[in-house]
């Protein structure tokens, strides 16, 4: 039978030129991950599944495969712009990422800040969704200013749901890329 085009049209990246961790370095893959994220527009439901189909969230909440929870995307009420805290497990454990959002002519912009759970170094990251077509990259920052993309995210609508597929960078936690993707859905 015919192929996903969606998953064949998505380019090859670049390893990320260090680990970037944060939540578990299990979560790290050292080559390329496709992954789908389902929306369905009347609920904030959110289903990430890989290739196999094995489902890796539901609402903002992101599983292991044993079904542990890993960690928990929320806004932050009242916060304008809007800004997200991240935190361990299902939501009651402390918080690992801060991600405050911009926006610049329609275009979605979002900084993420954390402790690389693998290194210890700090981590910036910079997400970037475009008003009209939906597609978008997270970048990573480095200390000198330069910037790599980590990931790719291309998206198709269909009635009632918004579905993206996902580029993960090899060395790019993927449980990290489903919280902003989850972010940037609820934006």
């Amino acid at each position: 039978m015919g192929a996903d085009q969606s998953v064949m049209s998505i380019p090859k990246l670049k390893s990320a030129p260090f680990p970037v961790t944060l939540t578990d370095p299990k979560f790290v893959l050292y080559h390329q991950v496709n992954l789908r994220l389902m929306k369905q527009w009347h609920m904030d439901t959110f289903d990430i599944r890989d290739n196999e189909g094995t489902l890796f969230s539901h609402k903002t909440t992101i599983y292991d495969v044993d079904g542990n929870a890993v960690a928990n995307v929320r806004h932050v009420v009242g916060s304008i712009p809007p800004q997200y805290e991240t935190a361990a497990g299902d939501g009651a454990g402390k918080v690992i990422m801060n991600s405050k959002a911009t926006f610049k002519f329609g275009t979605k912009d979002v900084n993420h800040k954390f402790v690389d759970a693998f290194s210890g170094e700090n981590i910036k990251l910079r997400s970037v969704m475009q008003p009209f077509n939906f597609d978008g990259e997270v970048h990573l920052t480095g200390s000198d200013g330069s910037s790599i993309a980590v990931v790719a995210k291309f998206q198709k609508q269909g009635l009632g749901r918004r579905e993206c597929t996902l580029a993960v960078a090899p060395g790019v936690d993927m449980v990290l890329i489903c919280l902003i993707c989850i972010m940037l859905e609820y934006m």
